[in-house]
């Protein structure tokens, strides 16, 4: 499709400039998103972030890697070191909702989510836009710990809601 067909010119393009960071970035976001091997775009990321550690897309790319592989106490420490109008960038906020979801942290989540929208961002960052817009409904909706230990009314039978 054409989300494969733009990571190939990415990726020519980083063959012919591989010492420009925002390339490599780019390539490393779109290859997470295409499913490509992950600790190749690892790789990719952080060589990205280390030649431009205050390039907010090299910053969040490498952040959003480190997510995706688990790492989200490292990257939330990245996400830290941006400043909030970067972060709040319709494209970065994305980035910065998910990992702050992933970080159990809905509140700075909401404030993300609330500064984009699918009118604003990329075709292969909508997905990762609904996604985390579910999640945080979720996390919302769900009951407080240890509020109550009775439910509040009749629950279903395990048989009537399979999962």
């Amino acid at each position: 499709g054409d989300l494969e067909n733009l990571y190939d010119a990415l990726q020519q393009l980083h063959e012919c400039s591989p010492d420009e960071a925002p390339i490599a970035a780019d390539l490393a976001r779109l290859g997470l998103h295409l499913g490509k091997d992950p600790t190749q775009m690892f790789d990719l990321a952080k060589a990205a972030y280390d030649r431009a550690p205050n390039d907010a897309n090299c910053a969040l790319t490498y952040a959003f890697v480190l997510d995706r592989l688990g790492r989200n106490e490292e990257a939330l420490e990245i996400l830290k070191t941006l400043a909030a109008d970067q972060l709040f960038d319709p494209h970065a906020a994305v980035y910065a909702a998910v990992i702050s979801l992933d970080a159990s942290q809905a509140d700075a989540a909401r404030d993300f989510l609330v500064a984009t929208d699918e009118e604003k961002v990329f075709e292969e960052e909508k997905e990762l836009l609904r996604e985390a817009r579910t999640k945080l409904s979720s996390v919302l909706a769900a009951p407080a710990p240890l509020v109550s230990s009775s439910p509040a009314g009749p629950r279903p039978s395990p048989a009537a809601s399979p999962r």
